[in-house]
């Protein structure tokens, strides 16, 4: 059923772009294929606790202009948020401009300098939870940040700007994300389209939670099953949660190869200090961008991280919302997160503020703040 999705995926993109001939899309025809994207189908499968798809289409307005169309999909399974399967929708259409760099050299985010030109939320959007997500005001702090910085590098400021987004809504933070390491892989191999399908469920005992994850957006198809043994979940009536620590399994498939790794789980989200200091915890997802990037040699590998990151932790919330209880699993998604749509409350021009005063460190020290933060961004 997910091959099916990715394939009905490229089927829709590559649709697109034959009807564009090479043109700008506008911001109908985006909210057009959006709607198409979200419909109920066939290929729903109700078993799925949680599902994401990601889909990127990049095309070269001219030499310096690119266009980024970029949709990141969540789909929930029947009793979280009604009797059927939910989609909440994050479509993002970019317009993104080269500075400085020779027309016939090639580009790279890490050495260019980069201006989001114009950035439009889709009307379809609804974040994580619906209603609650404003896309009006969403959509304008977006756009009055990256504003504010016209013209940045990749590895330092604009990394940093992406990476603030997270505090009006992760949903969008991620999704700009997808577009940004679509666009590399766009220069480095002329690709177009770019997917990302993943699912999962509980195994027939309940004990053992299965993700599978399939994604091209290094420019190579790759397919990656993990199995999570004994997989802690949340009980009604229970404050309290603490992820144990085991072995999982990652069975991966990828240029006609297979792979099989043991890795270290219920390393997720973990809160340390020792003698009066923090304490650097290595997750289970700092392991997979380092086998991503290393062992496999792939770019974007915070697509795959960041998805099995989001799938693990969460479907413990879908699972206990649909054996009724819904306070500790609503609360268990909001603990998660510090955006707008679970924290309506925040004063969220102060907190980019603060955000934005705190470049200056983040910049001397790169390497050490962006090692071992979560890989939303990699």
């Amino acid at each position: 059923m997910l091959e099916q999705t990715y394939a009905a995926l490229a089927r829709e993109a590559e649709g697109m772009l034959a009807r564009l001939g090479g043109n700008a899309m506008d911001e109908a025809q985006f909210d057009r294929l959006t709607e198409r994207l979200i419909v109920p189908g066939p290929l729903d499968d109700p078993g799925r606790l949680y599902c994401r798809d990601g889909l990127v289409l990049v095309q070269a307005l001219d030499r310096e202009t690119f266009q980024i169309a970029c949709w990141q999909i969540n789909s929930f399974a029947p009793g979280v948020f009604s009797g059927e399967i939910s989609k909440k929708c994050t479509p993002l259409l970019l317009t993104v401009k080269v500075h400085g760099a020779h027309p016939y050299l090639n580009h790279s985010l890490r050495t260019i300098g980069l201006s989001v030109d114009a950035l439009h939320l889709g009307r379809h959007y609804s974040g994580s939870k619906g209603e609650q997500c404003n896309r009006s005001r969403f959509q304008a702090l977006a756009r009055r940040l990256f504003e504010d910085h016209a013209v940045s590098s990749y590895e330092k400021r604009l990394s940093y700007l992406v990476s603030s987004t997270n505090l009006i809504c992760h949903h969008i933070a991620e999704t700009i994300s997808y577009g940004l390491g679509a666009l590399e892989i766009h220069w480095e191999r002329g690709q177009n389209v770019f997917r990302l399908s993943s699912g999962a469920w509980l195994g027939d005992q309940g004990d053992m939670l299965h993700i599978e994850i399939l994604d091209d957006f290094a420019g190579d198809d790759m397919e990656g099953r993990f199995e999570v043994p004994h997989y802690d979940r949340l009980r009604a009536g229970s404050e309290d949660f603490h992820e144990g620590h085991d072995m999982l399994l990652w069975d991966v498939s990828y240029r006609n190869e297979r792979e099989c790794f043991c890795l270290p789980s219920g390393y997720q989200k973990i809160h340390e200090r020792h003698r009066g200091i923090d304490v650097n915890v290595v997750t289970t997802q700092h392991m997979l961008v380092h086998l991503l990037s290393d062992f496999f040699q792939r770019e974007n590998a915070f697509v795959v991280a960041n998805t099995f990151q989001t799938l693990e932790y969460l479907s413990r919330a879908i699972l206990v919302i649909q054996e009724g209880g819904r306070e500790e699993g609503v609360g268990f998604l909001k603990s998660a997160s510090s955006c707008l749509g679970h924290y309506p409350e925040n004063d969220v021009e102060r907190m980019l503020a603060a955000k934005a005063a705190g470049y200056p460190s983040y910049a001397s020290e790169y390497f050490y703040k962006t090692f071992f933060r979560a890989p939303v961004l990699s």
